[in-house]
């Protein structure tokens, strides 16, 4: 840095002032360090806020207590930029100051930047500050402490757990949220003992889902219980708990909620019911793929296909006939996911169906990546209908067979364009020397 650079520094005109202190950080030269700490107590408010950031830029640690004194800085700028660099240059030596403007600051920007702060410096000192103000007003605010606190993670868990029996519905529920988050086993009991068995619908929907990304199975057995006696949304947040927590022991009640009488509630219930991923759900999920409402259908769907039963494939097939186009897709990601009898299945059905049923089965077999459905399906690139064409190709390029590359060449002169992308794409997943050639050969020529 040039002595020229320096001296603008002290310069009368305030722009010229501005623009060394914007270069200065740039550049990150410490001899500018005591010329900016004093440019910190500069008349322009503009002035002292990038000097406060270059004085991050920096990291020098003898910026501390000045940048500490601009947290009181009138204005909210210069407190935000201050607050900033204390947290980059990360020195625990600002921790209780930070701490202190996070809970008393006026503006949210300022608080917020301060919670981010400390969550770069990660000191422990200051978890009970930090879960004070999971209440804040603002709940820009309330995501940064929470961030934070996920950050510090476990040593903040015995704060976050006292937190559960605070009088403020914010503070329990966003210390539950980063409890889930930290995943500790100690926060089980405790998440359990806010519960209010009595009347389950005062019940927080955020205990329930810690629960279930903590995933310990003494939590079981109570959400059971709320899954039969809560209202819509208890129970559609516990049949997602249940889900992620995996255990056997719901299967039952989860089947019995695929005939809720909240279609969400069964959506939600059918996707627990995929995520354990146990055959005795069969039967149910099977009865409920003539729900009503096409998205709890789908949800069976996915259900059916994390499973991986096969007597769920000729029933799925049943639903590409019916030509239940939102279905449908769900069943060929469903079907591809069976291994060789679905392939067996799907062939078969492949020769005597309607256009748009052809379409869901060829991308079926290209999601169960069998080569034994190559030379069932590569006469349909001749296919009339592009998208037929088009689907082709994808299943072809999944399976990545080199069988399909001569034809896959010849596509690259399909009317479509679309189609011709796809085949190239084909090609490239294919990966043989001619294939790469072809497509290297398209992609130029386009």
């Amino acid at each position: 840095m040039s002595k020229q650079l320096l001296d603008t520094l002290l310069d009368k005109d305030p722009k010229v002032r501005l623009k060394a202190v914007i270069k200065v950080g740039e550049i990150r030269d410490i001899r500018a360090v005591d010329r900016l700490m004093n440019t910190l107590d500069d008349d322009d408010q503009a002035i002292r806020e990038r000097s406060a950031w270059s004085l991050g830029r920096l990291k020098d640690l003898r910026a501390i207590i000045p940048l500490i004194e601009a947290l009181s800085d009138e204005d909210w700028r210069v407190r935000k930029s201050a607050a900033w660099s204390l947290g980059v240059i990360g020195s625990s030596d600002a921790v209780e100051n930070l701490g202190f403007v996070l809970g008393n600051d006026v503006n949210w920007r300022v608080r917020r930047e301060c919670a981010t702060a400390l969550g770069r410096i990660r000191n422990t000192d200051i978890v009970e500050p930090l879960v004070d103000s999971l209440g804040d007003e603002d709940w820009r605010v309330r995501e940064a402490v929470m961030k934070t606190l996920m950050m510090i993670g476990y040593p903040a868990v015995d704060a976050l757990i006292s937190a559960l029996n605070s009088g403020q519905p914010t503070i329990r529920d966003r210390a539950a949220d980063v409890l889930g988050a930290i995943g500790d086993i100690r926060a089980v009991s405790a998440l359990i003992d806010t519960f209010d068995m009595k009347n389950l619908n005062n019940v927080s929907s955020d205990v329930i889902e810690a629960l279930g990304h903590i995933g310990d199975a003494r939590a079981v057995e109570y959400l059971i219980k709320m899954l039969k006696k809560g209202d819509d949304s208890t129970r559609y947040t516990v049949a997602r708990a249940l889900g992620t927590i995996g255990d056997n022991r719901a299967v039952k009640i989860l089947v019995k909620t695929l005939k809720d009488e909240d279609e969400y509630v069964r959506s939600r219930a059918a996707e627990a019911l995929g995520e354990i991923g146990d055959p005795r759900a069969m039967r149910g999920l099977l009865k409920a793929l003539d729900d009503k409402e096409s998205y709890v259908r789908r949800s069976v769907v996915d259900a059916l296909g994390e499973i991986g039963d096969e007597r769920a494939i000729k029933p799925l097939i049943d639903i590409i006939k019916q030509g239940d186009n939102f279905v449908s897709y769900r069943v060929a990601i469903a079907l591809g996911k069976m291994g060789e009898p679905a392939v067996r299945a799907l062939v078969k059905f492949l020769k005597t169906q309607s256009e748009e049923s052809i379409h869901h089965t060829i991308r079926a077999l290209g999601y169960l990546k069998d080569r034994r459905a190559v030379n069932h399906i590569m006469p349909l690139l001749h296919h009339p209908e592009p998208h037929i064409r088009s689907q082709t190709a994808w299943s072809l390029g999944e399976i990545a067979d080199k069988r399909a590359v001569p034809m896959l060449i010849g596509l690259l002169l399909d009317d479509s364009k679309d189609t011709q992308l796809v085949a190239c794409e084909a090609l490239e997943k294919i990966g043989t020397p001619e294939a790469k050639s072809a497509a290297e050969g398209w992609r130029k020529r386009q």
